[in-house]
């Protein structure tokens, strides 16, 4: 992986296998990064619905930042929204 937006975003994920690792010490993600496209993309899917079951949309009470970037000042939301995805 030599995209340095994708090395961001992957050191903003986790995925474990809980049953072979409980402890949460091998992160899997990089191994599994189409499985965690589909988890980013049904998590924004959820979050713009207002819901993860089914039923209308609804509207969100508060703000969501899925990826908490109000904890990285300088960060642009725009590059670690879309997970591989190549930028200029």
């Amino acid at each position: 992986m030599n995209n340095p937006i994708s090395s961001i975003f992957l050191s903003m994920t986790w995925v474990y296998d809980m049953q072979a690792d409980p402890g949460e010490r091998h992160n899997l993600q990089g191994e599994h990064r189409d499985r965690v496209k589909e988890l980013v993309a049904l998590l924004k899917k959820q979050v713009a619905d207002g819901r993860s079951t089914p039923g209308p949309r609804q509207h969100n009470d508060v703000p969501v930042d899925i990826w908490k970037l109000n904890t990285m000042p300088g960060a642009n939301p725009a590059l670690l929204d879309d997970y591989g995805r190549e930028h200029p």
